[in-house]
């Protein structure tokens, strides 16, 4: 039983609405840079991710990896559209690059996972941060992501 009655069926509706959302910026094509920094700025800041808590670093972060999906990973580009200091750009494609996530002008997300959708763009936001990398194996055929502060003798985090 629920201590809030309703509050369940909030959470799920709100992971309903969000993937609803965020499934929509991942398959269109063609957005024109308003048009995909609007829908962006909803859903990261409107419609809040519900499996991450507010944090500025870490949304701007989520902003970077949903722009450079549709304009590609090149660092002043990316400034251009966002606004976003170089440096912290920098960062962000420096661990980005670390875990193989983004490999020159591409990326390598595993967003298209239907139910794991969120979560996997969870842990990719997480890396972009730099609370988590992604190592360079997969187990049950799912990327295998550690936390940076965890020891190796850890059991690691999967998608």
């Amino acid at each position: 039983m629920s201590v809030c009655p309703g509050a369940d069926n909030q959470l799920t509706a709100g992971v309903r609405d969000w993937n609803r959302a965020f499934k929509k910026i991942i398959s269109q094509q063609g957005w024109t840079d308003e048009d995909l920094l609007k829908a962006i700025d909803e859903l990261i800041f409107d419609q809040p991710n519900p499996a991450l808590y507010e944090q500025e670093e870490r949304d701007h972060a989520a902003v970077l990896l949903l722009v450079a999906l549709h304009r590609g990973t090149d660092v002043t580009r990316l400034a251009s559209l966002t606004g976003y200091s170089i440096e912290f750009i920098q960062q962000v494609a420096d661990r980005m690059q670390l875990s193989g996530i983004w490999k020159g002008e591409a990326v390598g997300y595993d967003w298209d996972q239907g139910e794991r959708s969120l979560a996997a763009f969870t842990l990719d936001t997480l890396v972009a941060d730099g609370s988590f990398v992604r190592l360079n194996e997969k187990k049950n055929g799912h990327h295998v992501y550690r936390p940076l502060d965890t020891p190796e003798n850890k059991r690691p985090c999967t998608q």
